[in-house]
């Protein structure tokens, strides 16, 4: 039996088996020849490739160590470890476990602490003192020269994904455009109505009106205006703006007055204000300015959507310098 893994090219067939023939000439002698044909197949025989075993952490979340038992190219049984992989890494050939023969055997497991692990109980080998159940994996061919092993782990990949962190300092992005919003509101003897556009200069526009329609009572109308950011906060609020009172229709003075005001909003504020909420009351303005102040200077330090130069510009505007 030859027990070397070879196997012979076509052209030496006819010189091998004619050398055989010369050197066996009878059944008797075979025994004794059998040296020497070994010999001769040796020296005509090429030398068939070992299977080359490789792995990929197709774990992207964490980093892995896999341990190999196989037979070596002397013919014994060997076990290899640890062979170090991280996150991801893609194919990798595991040196020193060349191998003749198709059948080998891994464990694998996680070394971050996430106690994932990649065996079975098809063999068990002990390395330093502790015992790891091994799988088995089988060739698809004799023919095979490499091999790649693949360990997923998809629902770890999945949990990791959700629990990173949400990125950090992402902003939101300068609004575009002028702002217009319009607002009616029954005031004493009449209604206020009060028409605001923001410009992205920082130019705050109100046009208001007080209407009478009473005889003898008037309309006094003030207007506030509030901007907001996309998330609901918000990021200034305008003086109050008292527009020309309106007498009764019986007085007389105007009935219908028109009144106008340019409000300076900073800039850095102005980029980032989604919308416009309007306030009347009658000539409580002050009252709403100061409401609006309060609850900004307590919460603008937590705007972190906003950049810092916008959030020290809300502080400047507001009066408090905790913004930052």
């Amino acid at each position: 039996m030859i027990k070397n893994n070879y196997f012979l090219p076509l052209f030496a067939i006819p010189l091998v088996a004619s050398s055989l023939v010369l050197n066996i000439p009878n059944a008797h002698s075979q025994t004794k020849n059998d040296d020497s044909n070994i010999q001769l197949l040796a020296q005509y025989a090429v030398p068939i490739a070992p299977l080359r075993i490789s792995f990929v952490n197709g774990c992207s979340s964490a980093p892995i160590r896999i341990a190999v038992r196989f037979m070596n190219l002397s013919g014994q049984w060997e076990t290899r470890s640890w062979y170090n992989f991280q996150a991801g890494r893609g194919q990798t050939h595991l040196e020193g476990t060349d191998t003749h023969n198709r059948l080998f055997y891994y464990y694998a497991e996680s070394t971050d602490g996430s106690k994932l692990t990649w065996g079975g109980k098809d063999t068990f080998t002990a390395i330093n003192g502790k015992n790891y159940g091994m799988r088995k994996v089988e060739t698809s061919s004799p023919g095979d020269r490499t091999y790649t092993q693949t360990l997923n782990c998809p629902e770890h990949d999945k949990l990791a994904q959700n629990k990173q962190p949400q990125p950090q300092n992402q902003f939101d992005q300068p609004e575009t455009g002028t702002l217009t919003n319009s607002l009616q509101q029954r005031v004493g003897g009449g209604y206020t109505r009060a028409n605001v556009n923001l410009y992205r200069n920082g130019s705050l526009m109100i046009h208001g009106e007080n209407i009478s329609t009473k005889r003898t009572q008037g309309v006094r109308g003030t207007v506030n205006v509030v901007g907001v950011d996309r998330k609901g906060n918000a990021l200034f609020v305008s003086e109050p703006f008292d527009i020309k009172t309106a007498c009764g229709t019986w007085d007389k003075c105007p009935y219908h007055t028109l009144d106008f005001k340019e409000i300076k909003i900073n800039p850095e504020i102005a980029q980032y204000v989604h919308k416009l909420d309007i306030y009347i009351t009658e000539r409580n303005g002050r009252t709403i300015s100061e409401q609006f102040k309060r609850t900004i200077s307590k919460s603008c330090s937590t705007y972190n959507n906003l950049p810092s130069p916008v959030r020290s510009a809300i502080g400047i505007q507001t009066g408090f310098s905790g913004c930052r």
